[in-house]
């Protein structure tokens, strides 16, 4: 019986599990400048996913959290055409039009001459996609895959064949960048993925069953650059603060009140301060006591302490350092701080702004990864798209239909399917209709009208 990854992840017999997988077991780590930086890279990734806190969890957690609600469209090209009323025929838009529906009703990909027929949901790749294994969902592997992804700029998925040599992938499991070291041989050709797990020996997954993705780097061909890497620094500023910020709670001094006592009482011993703080704090504190007046002797001056400089610099430093990392993340802050300012129009076009910059660009790099990295596993000719995450613009669109028809394009009937209703399907429904009053600007056309205008009267 074929063992799971997570089982794969416990100390166990490695020759047990895959004669493939143990096939490689034995493979040599040669000692050439490309597996040295892998190896640093590996290292890097260890101390980035550490940094899964604060303002980077906020960001990357939302970035997941939503890309997982997308779930992907799959199909084959229909070569003859477009599906439409029980036959093939060619689709008539051109690419200006196709722009306009894609901005206006949420669709990510179009073909000049192709449309897409959706694959069934008992095909084996839908099926595999809504349970990629058997501990994960899709919504699980997307958000583990997009958590990797962000914080190491780069993640792996283990395609684990059928057994008999069949290609089709049994299970997909997304493999932590940071266990991940790539074997190469003196000429640079890739041998192995050596996996170092936590909690048990390293094993090895053939080239042939990792498939991954990355955010391009300017210094590198093998490994990616991300947001960790880019803005290391605000990242540690953030941590700074918050820790500089909990020391000042734990270990500073932080009083809420300034007792000044007076020449004639001398100088009070510790039981003497002690005395007075008690009897302050039995006048003053409670729930009880809010709001009710206090009254000191005339020989105490009673002051409450000011912020100190620290604490306004809390406040000034520490929402820049947010706005500074969720800008970078493409993370409009109105989407993840419920505040006083927030409203619905401001997280619609906050909710407008991430589509545009984050969550679109997102689902097209992933689209491509999967039509060319794991659809070809399943059969030829199979292609991914997603649906615009954009909320539909109901105000644009009821102002273009009732454009069209003033002007004749559409008819009664096409605007009872555009609202989801059953069209009259008659001569007089099937007519576009316009305005009786419309003149046309042509001289000829005007001479016409008029003629055939008096020649009615």
């Amino acid at each position: 019986m074929t063992q799971t990854f997570l089982q794969r992840s416990q100390p166990v017999d490695l020759s047990s599990f895959n004669e493939r997988s143990a096939s490689f077991g034995g493979a040599a780590v040669l000692p050439s400048s490309m597996n040295a930086e892998t190896n640093k890279g590996r290292i890097q990734d260890s101390e980035k996913v550490r940094h899964f806190t604060y303002w980077n969890f906020v960001a990357i957690s939302y970035i997941a959290n939503s890309f997982k609600a997308m779930f992907p469209n799959v199909g084959r090209i229909a070569r003859q055409g477009a599906v439409q009323q029980g036959r093939l025929v060619r689709s008539s838009i051109d690419r200006k039009q196709r722009d306009h529906i894609r901005q206006t009703y949420g669709r990510l990909r179009f073909q000049n001459e192709d449309d897409w027929r959706p694959l069934p949901d008992e095909h084996i790749l839908v099926q595999r996609l809504q349970r990629p294994n058997q501990d994960d969902t899709w919504g699980e592997l997307i958000y583990e895959t997009i958590m990797y992804w962000y914080l190491t700029a780069e993640f792996y998925w283990w395609l684990i064949p059928m057994r008999g040599g069949f290609s089709v992938p049994a299970e997909i499991h997304v493999v932590p960048t940071d266990w991940v070291e790539r074997v190469y041989s003196r000429s640079g050709t890739l041998i192995t993925y050596k996996i170092h797990p936590k909690t048990a020996r390293p094993w090895d997954i053939p080239p042939e069953e990792m498939v991954s993705q990355k955010f391009k780097s300017p210094l590198s061909k093998l490994n990616g650059w991300g947001v960790l890497d880019a803005i290391p620094r605000w990242i540690n500023n953030t941590e700074f603060i918050e820790f500089s910020r909990s020391q000042s709670f734990k270990k500073g001094i932080n009083p809420s009140w300034l007792i000044k006592l007076s020449e004639s009482y001398g100088t009070p011993d510790e039981g003497d301060i002690a005395r007075l703080k008690a009897k302050f704090m039995a006048r003053a504190a409670g729930l009880g006591k809010i709001e009710e007046p206090l009254v000191v002797p005339p020989n105490i001056d009673l002051q409450p302490a000011n912020q100190t400089p620290k604490d306004l610099a809390y406040e000034k430093s520490s929402p820049e350092m947010r706005d500074n990392i969720l800008g970078t993340y493409g993370v409009p802050s109105p989407l993840v701080i419920i505040g006083r300012d927030v409203n619905r129009d401001t997280v619609e076009n906050a909710h407008a702004v991430f589509c545009d910059r984050t969550l679109n660009p997102l689902a097209s790099d992933f689209a491509g990864f999967l039509e060319t990295k794991v659809t070809p596993r399943f059969g030829p000719g199979i292609g991914v798209w997603y649906d615009d995450c954009r909320a539909n613009d109901w105000e644009r669109q009821l102002k273009e239909t009732e454009l069209d028809l003033k002007h004749g394009a559409l008819s009664p009937d096409e605007l009872a399917v555009m609202r989801d209703r059953e069209p009259l399907d008659i001569p007089e429904s099937r007519s576009r209709y316009i305005g009786s009053g419309l003149v046309p600007l042509d001289p000829a056309l005007i001479d016409d009208f008029g003629d055939s205008k008096g020649g009615d009267e």
